[in-house]
């Protein structure tokens, strides 16, 4: 069986919706390790618990997005943050220190 790659890394720009309290904030994510680091990460991943806990999170069309391995999946990671975030993904070789470049 083929040694799974781990070094995968997704940097992910987070950019607040429109009338959100939220920061905009730079992610570093692992799906294969499960990894998340970054801006006041601790603040995120108590989100995606809260996610998990309940099981699903709403949709801006009525409808319900299941929640079961957030850190696993990027449809559901992407579905978590969305509710208070524009995702720009982007694939890195490593986390690196969040630049403060945001696009407004």
């Amino acid at each position: 069986m083929a040694e799974q790659e781990t070094d995968v890394w997704i940097r992910i720009e987070c950019l607040p919706l429109p009338h959100s309290d939220w920061p905009a904030r730079i992610l570093f994510w692992n799906p294969v390790t499960e990894t998340l680091q970054g801006d006041d990460v601790a603040q995120i991943l108590q989100l995606v618990d809260e996610a998990v806990e309940q099981g699903f999170v709403s949709g801006s069309t009525f409808s319900h997005f299941e929640i079961v391995h957030p850190l696993q999946k990027p449809s559901e990671l992407a579905a978590v943050l969305g509710q208070h975030y524009w995702l720009i993904p982007q694939a890195v070789s490593a986390p690196e220190e969040p630049e403060h470049t945001w696009l407004h």
